[in-house]
């Protein structure tokens, strides 16, 4: 077991305003050549098909994994099915699926889903459900469920084993737990200061047990790198002027049904900057949309950083620029986080499962305190 690193190519898809086809083989072909081992292609109802995006990027290159955001209920669960077992045929295997069942109730509906929160995560276990259970069929099949039913359901593609495309899902509500738990691969945490992290990462893992389940933790966060540090915090002042986030934030109001949302803004509330370099900026200006929690300093000093959330359970890392898309950080980086971060993940699955779950960030003392 290594550490998976993973960084987004949302941002260069197409748009109106820069059309450009050619962006998005170009930022696969960098994240590979740099060292990633995955790159997410997001999902928003307006933007580009993700399967159409996703058939791009894996075109142009050779070892990297796509990850696939995907929101269940637009279209039928056999044909998803389908569709992610082709894609992965065609291309060695190198489809995931981030499982998105909704935070915002208003995007929902833009694509004609009224379904409330509760429901919508009833819906999307059901849907995982078909989804492995087209998989892995050895002969034709039927269901018939709450939301879904079919009859004779079976594909005659190669994809026979579920865990060929794995499934990523995040959320902090109890269904998304509870459906992170009984369903997930990895289960994706948004940036939190590590001691929360390794909090979530424990209550995860304690609710999957039961199903004699361990699922990976991943890690999102966004990096704000300079020669030095003050350059570093120079170049987060001017994305987001402390005064101003403080303005913004005094005027946000919780979201009613994105309790992921509503735990940035809260822990952005408690500070602008959490465990020394944990910059909240982004969050407050957005009101918490997606995970903008970013990590300012040195290439050392968020190096360091990083390796306290490996430490603290994650054992992949969704690292993007100020932004949220990809980006190429200073020669060696990478490489020297991973050679530190592939024997702490390493260390923990040796270890059994109950003693591989993380007690807090912890050091290098606390990991050998964990094999001893």
């Amino acid at each position: 077991m290594q550490v998976e690193l993973i960084s987004s190519i949302t941002q260069f898809v197409p748009t109106r305003k820069n059309p450009n086809p050619d962006r998005v083989p170009e930022a696969a072909q960098a994240a590979e050549a740099d060292g990633f081992d995955s790159v997410l292609v997001g999902y928003t109802s307006g933007r580009a098909d993700g399967w159409a995006v996703t058939s791009r990027a894996l075109c142009a290159t050779s070892r990297l994994r796509i990850l696939l955001a995907h929101r269940p209920g637009m279209i039928a669960p056999t044909l998803a099915a389908r569709m992610a077992a082709t894609v992965a045929t065609f291309y060695d295997r190198r489809l995931s699926l981030n499982i998105v069942t909704g935070g915002s109730a208003i995007d929902q509906r833009r694509e004609g889903d009224y379904a409330d929160h509760d429901t919508r995560y009833e819906r999307s276990m059901e849907y995982i459900d078909v989804l492995r259970q087209c998989w892995g069929a050895t002969e034709p099949f039927a269901f018939e469920g709450r939301f879904y039913r079919a009859e004779s359901v079976f594909h005659d593609l190669p994809i026979s084993d579920p865990a060929d495309i794995p499934l990523y899902m995040g959320g902090s509500s109890a269904p998304a737990l509870e459906m992170a738990a009984t369903r997930a691969d990895v289960f994706m945490s948004w940036s939190e200061p590590v001691d929360d992290v390794a909090a979530r990462v424990r209550d995860v893992l304690g609710r999957a047990a039961p199903h004699g389940r361990r699922p990976r933790v991943s890690v999102s966060m966004r990096l704000i790198i300079g020669s030095t540090e003050d350059e570093a915090w120079s170049v987060a002042n001017s994305i987001v002027d402390p005064a101003a986030a403080q303005e913004r934030l005094a005027g946000r109001r919780d979201h009613s049904e994105d309790i992921g949302r509503n735990r940035q803004l809260n822990f952005a509330r408690s500070g602008l900057v959490l465990d020394d370099r944990l910059w909240m900026g982004i969050v407050a200006a957005t009101g918490g949309q997606g995970s903008s929690g970013a990590l300012v300093g040195t290439a050392d000093q968020v190096r360091e950083s990083l390796l306290k959330y490996v430490r603290a359970g994650a054992d992949a890392l969704l690292l993007t620029g100020p932004d949220g898309a990809y980006k190429k950080f200073p020669d060696g980086f990478l490489a020297d986080l991973r050679r530190e971060a592939d024997k702490i993940v390493a260390a923990r699955w040796a270890l059994p499962s109950s003693a591989g779950a993380p007690s807090g960030a912890g050091g290098a003392d606390s990991d050998q305190k964990a094999l001893s």
